[in-house]
């Protein structure tokens, strides 16, 4: 078993979840432990973006450092230029988030866009290895 998800909790969870998959099938247990740290591994992906674009639309931000208007605003100190204040122009995002839904959705969602196509890659990644050794475990089940 890979120790992509940590700690005992999951290691558990990992454990009755692939017991669950195979039952008492011991040769088909280590292809369902990875069947079932992958499952595992999407639910917590699924559940950290649904979270991250909730948290965005109560309070309006994801990461309060983020701030600056923009990239060139948040390294002001390194290079002011004559006709540019010497203090960056920062923003409230609360005070820009849309008041009713579904804008505040999209909103939220472009807030969080980059974070979240990070964690498709994951979700993908895991995704695969589910797929591939779900194949594998019917394959040895038709043998």
């Amino acid at each position: 078993m890979t120790k992509r998800l940590t700690g005992q909790f999951f290691e558990r969870q990992i454990e009755l979840l692939a017991q669950r998959i195979v039952g008492d099938d011991t040769a088909r247990l280590p292809l369902a432990r990875v069947v079932a740290e992958a499952d595992l591994e999407l639910m917590r992906i699924r559940h950290l973006k649904k979270t991250m674009i909730e948290r965005v639309m109560k309070h309006g931000v994801f990461d309060d450092s983020q701030s600056f208007q923009s990239q060139n605003d948040s390294n002001w100190w390194t290079g002011c230029e004559p006709n540019r204040p010497p203090w960056p122009m920062l923003f409230d995002r609360r005070q820009t988030m849309p008041k009713e839904e579904p804008d505040r959705l999209v909103e939220a969602v472009r807030c969080v866009l980059p974070d979240l196509v990070k964690l498709i890659r994951y979700e993908n990644r895991a995704a695969g290895r589910r797929n591939k050794a779900i194949s594998k475990l019917r394959s040895k089940k038709a043998i």
